[in-house]
């Protein structure tokens, strides 16, 4: 990633969810970037995140990826513990959308904040409360 889309990266993260202490980190190669976060919600929820940059990025959107277990049948969960948020080529639900030109990883946080909150409506009434966006 080029520095100055890292400047821009970092100042979005830290302007929109400096309450939630992101930490940007890297491999030992320098090569891989991603974010770590905890999510939190009332009742003292948290679920750890983290945020990685593919290599083609901005091109492609970051993978939201939870940092420990869930439980088995989780929806909208993909494989490696990957979230389901983005569709590629769909253009039904605008939030479904990447615009390499404006998104930053820091939109991924608002994203994985709202599936969290699914995810704990589902823990509670075994029912994904969001249409799936295919569907919608």
């Amino acid at each position: 990633m080029d520095r100055k889309r890292l400047v821009l990266e970092h100042a979005a993260m830290m302007e929109r969810w400096s309450a939630l202490q992101p930490r940007l980190c890297r491999d030992s190669s320098g090569m891989k970037l991603w974010w770590e976060i905890d999510l939190k919600a009332e009742g003292g929820n948290r679920l750890p995140i983290r945020i990685e940059y593919p290599g083609d990025y901005p091109a492609s959107p970051p993978n939201i990826v939870v940092r420990g277990s869930l439980p088995a049948g989780t929806p909208h969960l993909l494989m490696g513990n990957r979230m389901c948020w983005y569709y590629p080529g769909e253009n039904k639900r605008n939030r479904n959308m990447w615009c390499p030109s404006k998104d930053t990883a820091a939109m991924c946080v608002g994203v994985a904040q709202r599936w969290f909150y699914a995810f704990l409506v589902w823990l509670s009434i075994g029912k994904w409360p969001v249409p799936d966006a295919l569907s919608a």
